[in-house]
């Protein structure tokens, strides 16, 4: 028999610069952590809404009490090419590029 499975999940999003400049990965992480203090089914996806590179080899993993962290955005100008990225809290520093919509 096929299983259903079902996690809270909750998609936070890194805006463009013109709309808030302060905004920052690490403010969002530490978002997480201070509304999220024990939530260790939730699922966090954070759309990377940004000009940019993300370099996750240096990216520290997060003290969060969470199950994954992945972060997802458009890989070319023109939303062509999406990517993912994660599960960060297990240390899976993958990233998948995909073309959308998808064929």
């Amino acid at each position: 028999t096929d299983t259903i499975n079902y996690v809270p999940l909750q998609l936070k999003e890194l805006v463009p610069e013109d709309l808030n400049a302060q905004q920052t990965i690490d403010l969002i992480i530490e978002g997480l952590a201070d509304t999220y203090p024990k939530s260790g089914d939730l699922v966090v996806g954070v759309f990377l809404n940004r000009k940019g590179h993300l370099d996750l080899g240096s990216f520290p993993i997060p003290d969060l009490s969470i199950r994954e962290l992945w972060f997802f955005g458009s890989a070319a100008p023109d939303g062509s090419q999406w990517f993912i990225c994660g599960n960060i809290m297990a240390n899976e520093r993958g990233c998948r590029v995909f073309p959308y919509p998808g064929t």
